[in-house]
């Protein structure tokens, strides 16, 4: 069984994050990792160790006083059978030793497992909010939190198995990265693998991450505060900011086959938690709305700019087809998703029809990203627009669309 040598490794239970923190800090990322394992082929094993011993030299980082620690995470020894034999079906089997005995991997990707890891690792969704509102440089991909709960391990690799507790193998990374390479890595070793394993390297940002983001923001409408709410304030934030301490600079893919070392790969990624940084746009209109929306500040008459959305005034179907332009889907399939909902709308009595109309619109995640509040111009009947179609949606947004927006606070 491949472990952990040099410093003693805490216990797999719900706090063995804070506990590896407190073992890892004083290397500041820089300790030796090793692997030690009960094979009896002495070649083998020492062929094993040499790849291991270089785990120290992943993902050097310029400045280790913002690192509070590394965690790495190597799954059991894979071996991928892609052809019945004697000893079973084809799939991904798992073993802790080379000689096995070897399991076949039946898991899959739990959500209640990511989930479990929240009440560790923090909630993000203050970064929901600071996203939506411009207020970071991270945007959300429409509805969806701009970070996830990643696997470091993943699922079909036995990650969930091997790390029982969540919070141990779970980090948050952006979209941009979990769902692009780091997903086309996993498959890569799904499909080419032979017999190996992996090793995830990721590093926690130290715990004044937090406070300086908090500081940052709050620095936007501090001049509007007294100094005693505007420090109430950054402490609230800062309290629900601890998610960010476990968005990493640095992560680290890497797969190391025993049996056939062309398919050994590695991958890095630096400067993964730049997103968190104050949006160079950001307005005092995007921080206070963060902050109602986070309930941070929960009383909106203490707030002394206007925060009300810009108004869409549609009067026309050509103004309905460009707001759909504008919006960011993930799909096709979830456009098609949003127009049959619109469409039925159309049919309804005219006592109810635009008020529901409106209502099923902002209640569309990719519409609310817009932050606009929409109206019907007078005498505009939406009975008259019948049905919009993917095919209205195929071109770019007409310029000359006759749909009104006022705001009374640009450049807040």
């Amino acid at each position: 069984m491949h472990t952990y040598i040099g410093k003693p490794r805490a216990k797999e239970n719900k706090k063995s994050v804070a506990a590896n923190a407190v073992a890892q800090k004083k290397g500041h990322g820089k300790q030796s990792v090793g692997l030690m394992d009960n094979r009896t082929v002495a070649v083998t094993q020492k062929n094993i160790q040499r790849q291991a011993v270089d785990h120290p030299k992943e993902s050097p980082i310029a400045d280790n006083k913002k690192v509070a620690q590394r965690i790495v995470r190597q799954s059991d020894f894979l071996k991928f059978k892609r052809v019945k034999d004697e000893e079973g079906g084809v799939g991904i089997y798992r073993s802790a030793g080379l000689s096995g005995p070897w399991a076949k991997i039946n898991d899959k990707t739990n959500a209640a497992y990511r989930d479990a890891a929240v009440e560790i690792l923090g909630s993000k969704d203050a970064l929901y909010s600071l996203g939506f509102h411009g207020v970071i440089v991270e945007k959300n991909n429409g509805g969806r939190n701009p970070y996830t709960n990643s696997h470091l391990i993943g699922a079909a690799f036995g990650g969930q198995l091997k790390y029982t507790s969540p919070a141990d193998n779970i980090r948050y990374h952006p979209e941009s990265v979990e769902y692009k390479k780091w997903q086309e890595d996993e498959s890569k070793v799904e499909k080419k693998g032979r017999l190996g394993y992996i090793t995830a390297a990721s590093y926690d940002s130290s715990s004044g991450v937090a406070a300086n983001m908090a500081s940052a923001i709050i620095g936007v409408i501090r001049g509007e505060q007294s100094s005693q709410e505007a420090d109430q304030l950054e402490q609230k934030l800062k309290q629900m900011l601890t998610c960010v301490e476990y968005i990493p600079p640095t992560v680290v893919f890497r797969y190391d086959d025993i049996e056939d070392a062309g398919l050994s790969f590695r991958d890095q990624w630096d400067n993964v938690n730049a997103g968190l940084q104050l949006s160079s746009g950001v307005t005092k209109v995007g921080v206070y709305s963060a902050l109602l929306d986070m309930k941070v500040i929960k009383d909106d008459s203490k707030v002394p700019v206007d925060i009300k959305p810009a108004t869409l005034v549609i009067s026309s179907r050509s103004d309905i087809v460009n707001l759909l332009k504008r919006i960011t889907v993930s799909n096709n399939g979830r456009m098609k998703i949003i127009l049959k909902g619109l469409n039925a709308k159309f049919k309804l009595n005219e006592s109810v029809r635009n008020k529901v109309f409106i209502d099923y619109l902002l209640s569309q995640q990719e519409v609310k990203a817009l932050k606009l509040s929409i109206d019907i111009a007078k005498g505009f009947d939406l009975s008259t627009v019948n049905t919009v179609t993917l095919d209205d949606l195929s071109s770019s947004p007409d310029a000359t669309s006759s749909a009104a927006v006022s705001s009374s606070h640009e450049g807040e």
